[in-house]
């Protein structure tokens, strides 16, 4: 028996009387069998559906034979984690020791040092909350998937992406051997599987953990069921951040069709695809007719929807005009930004940021990755699973943004490089779009406008 100790206030609380398991499956424990594969139909191409819910292995994990729930310097505790410390000792006193139920204030511990930047401390909390579940309830108990998915968030937050997927994998695990292969209660942990796989820059495998989850909700939902759209939006969302614009746009529409199937032409939920439908591009001019239609619909329909606000109504007249300077309709792009000014007139009572709404020049166009290469990749699967050096950069520059939203003069002015990166700094601002300020319901120049943005540079490794 392995006793503990949780110092609380300067007074020393006995923990456990337990022995603490580590976050381990047991190999003895017979495995979930897994479904073959079906195809995934999204409406895009057929994909052999990915198998993510394969048995899990042994996860790693550590004894420790001690609670540090002490801050990890000399610093004093901030005062969520005091509090959080006090909680785990009142559950302590109530429930006993080795009660599971100390395993909720273990987890609000956690959550409050993960806050504080506590990593280490939270792991520990974590751990212990699990040997607890473990010794109480068996390792396959559906109640540890929530400790265990939160220790992942500690791994990812910690820099230690390999170790977050295989507590994520874990608790996925767990929800398939308490309610099945395609339960809707594994999405979240799918998720947090896919995040991991970004940081780790593995693209494809977040790719393959995208469409499992919308897989796993069409199973649940069907193909034709407006719950299904939530789901359809956020694959396309994801399709459009990696390059995949064709699908993205594939989604969005089909999204449409369903909400229009189910509500009819004129419903408020379209507002949303239709926005994605109008955004949605490689390049400025590309679907400009079927962009500019969504766009023109979905002004209509907030305008007509008693729930949206002047502020509403005017993003919305917003994003029209914004749409026609990103493919150079001058006219058409005043047009819509005077509605928008006129809208907000028209109101007595706007919250704070509709005010500024067009008050200043925001960015609508701009190359946040800067190639250092012959060939620039045209989307994320493409050249990011080979050797590539990634530097984000915050930048600051200094600029001239005209009525037509075009960039005159720029300025790189916080960035230590050579001459010719500068240059193709200077090059890509000078390519940027923006919203113009607007005046009086007119588009106007805005000379020396300063704005920060986080550039990367992408070079392959080594060069």
């Amino acid at each position: 028996m392995t006793r503990h100790f949780l110092v609380v206030g300067g007074t020393a609380l006995l923990w456990a009387a337990v022995a603490v398991r580590p976050v381990s499956a047991d190999p003895a424990e017979p495995t979930d069998v897994v479904a073959a594969p079906v195809a995934v139909e999204t409406g895009l191409e057929t994909a052999a559906q990915p198998q993510l819910g394969e048995a899990v292995d042994e996860l790693p994990g550590a004894e420790t034979d001690a609670v540090p729930h002490q801050a990890e310097s000399d610093e004093p505790l901030p005062q969520a984690v005091q509090e959080a410390n006090a909680a785990l000792a009142e559950a302590i006193a109530s429930n006993g020791a080795g009660s599971p139920a100390n395993a909720d204030a273990l987890e609000l511990l956690a959550r409050a040092e993960m806050q504080a930047g506590l990593y280490g401390a939270a792991e520990s909390s974590l751990q212990h909350a699990i040997g607890l579940l473990e010794e109480n309830f068996g390792v396959y108990h559906a109640r540890l998937a929530p400790a265990l998915a939160l220790l992942g968030e500690v791994y990812l937050e910690s820099g230690r992406p390999d170790d977050a997927v295989e507590m994520f994998r874990r608790a996925q695990h767990l929800t398939h051997r308490a309610d099945g292969v395609y339960t809707l209660e594994q999405l979240d942990y799918v998720d947090s599987i896919a995040r991991a796989f970004v940081k780790k820059r593995k693209y494809a495998e977040a790719d393959r953990h995208h469409r499992f989850a919308f897989f796993v909700n069409e199973q649940n939902y069907g193909q034709d069921s407006p719950e299904l759209v939530p789901a359809l939006m956020k694959l396309g969302h994801w399709y459009n951040r990696v390059g995949n614009v064709r699908d993205a746009r594939r989604l969005f529409e089909r999204a449409t069709g369903i909400l229009e199937s189910a509500y009819g032409p004129d419903h408020p939920s379209l507002i949303e695809p239709l926005l994605a439908l109008g955004t949605t591009t490689r390049t400025r001019g590309q679907y400009r007719k079927q962009r500019e239609q969504a766009l023109q619909k979905m002004v209509q329909l907030v305008a007509a929807d008693p729930d949206m606000d002047a502020a509403d109504r005017a993003a919305a007249w917003a994003r029209l005009g914004d749409f026609y300077i990103l493919v150079d309709d001058r006219k058409r792009a005043a047009q819509a930004y005077a509605s928008g000014w006129e809208t907000l007139q028209s109101s007595e009572a706007l919250p704070d940021n509709a005010t500024t709404m067009l008050a200043q020049p925001r960015i609508l166009h701009f190359q946040r990755r800067i190639y250092l290469m012959d060939k620039t990749p045209r989307s994320t699967f493409q050249g990011f699973e080979s050797a590539l050096e990634e530097f984000p950069v915050e930048m600051e520059f200094e600029a001239t943004v005209d009525s037509d939203g075009r960039v005159r003069q720029v300025r790189v002015l916080n960035v230590d490089a050579s001459n010719s990166t500068r240059r193709q700094l200077r090059r890509y601002v000078r390519e940027a779009r923006f919203r113009p300020r607007i005046e009086d319901g007119q588009p106007v120049r805005t000379e020396n406008y300063r704005f920060k943005e986080t550039v990367t540079i992408v070079r392959p490794e080594g060069s």
